[in-house]
């Protein structure tokens, strides 16, 4: 929503959307499957812990969120504007996601695309009706395809903030935010722990996970970064390794004595992770610059909201490939696909509706 970025902020906008089609395309868990092996399954769960995409995009809404408001914009009209056009991108990938099947996997192999399509197609309302009567709080929060709920934590998320600063309660918003972001915890990832519970729907979604990282962004846009670079950075770095190593021993915790593995929740060391991985952009200022990388993080909402539509289609092709040689083209394929969606939909006025943030 905010064109005044530093090359470092794109650059790592491009590895945070990486990040994110690694962990959708699974990396290395086919190959983990087939073969078996601790460097395999070490691989696998290193990709899992390093997914910082979400919480970096979170931290960075609520910085230049911080940024519109120094600026003098007014926090209604400025809470309109980002909540508008993300409600219209969420209604839009929602209808556009009703028209691709989910189960391309397994149907594709049997009948062909062709047949799987069309029969998607004629049955196309029983399929929305069907979803929205069994699952109407996740359609809610994630319409027609999950990577969606993006949309409605980022709204969520962004109007919380603005009822916080409306009230001039600024103060408690960091402390509210990682309340919500621990219940999640407690109700997704920890919820067989003694204290855990099971709410009966996915409670990452909502402001549950987004609040928290949006007001460490606001409140990281009313600090100069550049008066102390190296400290951030050290402080970045520290974050990163404490990050990882909380979500390996999150992890180890919760398979040894609880039997779970959280392969698609949050876990607290997403926390420092973020928060690290955000603390180098500010540090490293001009990081990629004379590189193609913040020209292409410039596409990353395109590729975000694009990328499962090919996850889907290419999924059936998986047999014709070793595992290994799978799972490193993979979504290597899928986000030159996405990219080059993108860059032609910009290219219309109709395409940008679906792929420009602003």
């Amino acid at each position: 929503m905010e064109n005044s970025r530093n090359s470092s902020v794109d650059t790592f906008k491009f590895l945070a959307i990486g990040t994110v089609i690694i962990h959708h395309t699974r990396a290395f868990y086919y190959s983990y499957d087939q073969y078996g092996g601790h460097a395999l399954l070490l691989l696998k769960y290193f990709f899992y812990a390093v997914r910082f995409g979400i919480p970096y995009f979170f931290i960075s809404a609520g910085y230049f969120f911080g940024k519109s408001l120094q600026k003098g914009r007014p926090l209604g009209q400025l809470t309109r504007r980002y909540c508008g056009r993300l409600t219209q991108l969420f209604i839009l990938w929602t209808i556009i996601y009703f028209f691709i099947p989910q189960n391309f996997n397994d149907e594709v192999i049997k009948f062909g695309y062709m047949r799987t399509l069309y029969w998607h197609f004629t049955s196309i309302h029983l399929h929305i009706w069907d979803f929205i009567r069994h699952h109407f709080i996740t359609f809610l929060f994630t319409g027609s395809r999950g990577h969606l709920w993006f949309f409605p934590a980022y709204i969520t998320g962004i109007l919380i903030l603005s009822l916080f600063l409306f009230l001039k309660k600024e103060k408690y918003l960091i402390v509210f935010g990682l309340i919500l972001y621990f219940v999640s915890l407690l109700g997704r990832s920890y919820k067989e722990f003694p204290i855990g519970f099971d709410p009966g729907f996915e409670i990452f979604y909502g402001p549950f996970i987004s609040t928290f990282f949006i007001a460490i962004g606001l409140r990281f846009s009313r600090i100069d970064f550049s008066a102390r670079k190296n400290h951030v950075i050290v402080l970045g770095f520290i974050l990163i390794f404490t990050g990882l190593i909380v979500q390996f021993a999150e992890n180890w915790f919760l398979f040894k004595y609880y039997k779970m593995v959280p392969e698609h929740a949050f876990l607290a060391g997403m926390i420092p992770l973020g928060i690290g991985i955000f603390l180098l952009s500010m540090g490293y200022q001009n990081l990629g610059k004379s590189t193609i990388f913040p020209y292409l993080g410039r596409y990353t909402l395109g590729v975000f909201v694009l990328h499962e539509m090919f996850i889907s289609m290419l999924k059936p092709v998986r047999c014709y490939f070793e595992p290994v040689t799978w799972d490193i083209a993979f979504p290597v394929i899928v986000f030159l696909l996405s990219l080059l969606t993108t860059m032609l939909l910009v290219r219309s006025p109709i395409g940008r509706i679906l792929v420009k943030q602003q």
